[in-house]
């Protein structure tokens, strides 16, 4: 999870906070592949901010297997660049 910035072929470009996925690059150019790509003005900072808390709760106040525990990191990693991508557009 991260925040991916492009530039399409026509020139336009911008940024989006993605989670996991694939890249796959070549001559011609850069494919991504990611199981959720978010752009700044789709993202409700209060909505984010409360399901990290309730994400990060979960670390401490439930029993986690090694994948749930997996997956919890990567949900918080995923909503972290989210709420660092709404940050920098009201910078910009």
């Amino acid at each position: 999870p991260g925040i991916l910035r492009y530039k399409l072929k026509t020139g336009e470009a911008g940024k989006v906070a993605i989670g996991w996925g694939y890249v796959q690059v070549s001559t011609e150019g850069v494919n991504v592949l990611a199981e959720t790509a978010t752009a700044a003005d789709e993202i409700d900072v209060k909505v984010v901010q409360d399901h990290l808390k309730t994400q990060e709760a979960k670390l401490v106040t439930e029993s986690l297997d090694d994948l749930s525990w997996e997956q919890v990191q990567h949900e918080i990693a995923r909503l972290k660049a989210e709420l660092n991508l709404a940050d920098s557009k009201t910078f910009h």
